[in-house]
């Protein structure tokens, strides 16, 4: 007897009552959320469908569920949940990196979701860049969530910028290079860091400095200075960044 076809039946058949029960504006149980996640897994793409929506319903409930859940096969059905679930989604992930057993899990899907619609995070990504445990999640989203729009947060990421940790100069470095015109209050720092005793902050600092453009012509001497780095890496950011610059 096949019993395969049986098994799409029953998947396809609880994924259709979650489905009636998320038309109807019920609220989503965790037995709910379970099978949702059973359900990415279906070869019937309407079952997959449903509990896509069902999951989505459910919101940040659901987050901690879908990362135990992330393995290889399921990862980018559930990257996609989280991109739809959104900004509530984020800020979940966000309380999510304080859980050693979720932490890896939440990094990276935090990685993959964030976005600069999710800038009401940036505060705490900045605050919990100085964090050893969590410094490269939340370095890694921080720049991939900050522009201008988040100008506010330069005089926090200029102190970042002389913390003793090597990471976190690298990660503000390029936070404030995100920021562009905006972040002109650092070229000084920026300038400063173009000394700095390694070579990828040096290099991300000239990056920086580039991307604030004109308005970091004060810092014209150190990058020209910087051309002469031992590293090949500094060397081209701080050609690139004179170029944009308009020496």
């Amino acid at each position: 007897m096949n019993t395969n076809g049986w098994g799409v039946s029953i998947l396809r058949a609880r994924a259709l009552l979650i489905l009636i029960a998320s038309c109807a504006a019920l609220p989503v149980f965790a037995d709910s959320i379970s099978d949702s996640i059973d359900a990415l897994r279906s070869r019937d793409p309407q079952a997959r469908a449903a509990a896509r929506e069902t999951l989505v319903k459910a919101g940040p409930e659901a987050v901690p569920e879908l990362l135990r859940a992330m393995d290889m096969r399921r990862r980018p059905a559930v990257i996609a949940v989280l991109v739809r679930i959104g900004k509530p989604g984020v800020a979940k992930l966000m309380d999510l990196l304080k859980d050693p057993a979720l932490r890896v899990q939440a990094g990276e899907a935090l990685f993959q979701v964030i976005t600069p619609d999710s800038r009401s995070q940036v505060p705490a990504l900045v605050k919990c860049l100085k964090d050893a445990e969590l410094k490269h999640y939340c370095g890694q989203a921080l720049v991939k969530a900050i522009d201008a729009r988040s100008s506010g947060q330069v005089p926090e990421l200029i102190l970042a910028l002389k913390n003793r940790d090597k990471d976190i100069r690298a990660y503000a470095a390029a936070a404030l290079g995100q920021i562009g015109t905006k972040a002109a209050a650092a070229v000084p720092v920026l300038a400063e860091a173009l000394k700095d005793r390694e070579a990828a902050v040096r290099a991300v600092a000239a990056a920086a400095l580039g991307k604030i453009g004109r308005k970091a012509k004060d810092a014209v001497p150190s990058l020209e200075a910087a051309e002469q780095d031992a590293d090949g890496e500094v060397r081209r950011s701080a050609a690139e960044a004179l170029n944009k610059i308009g020496t």
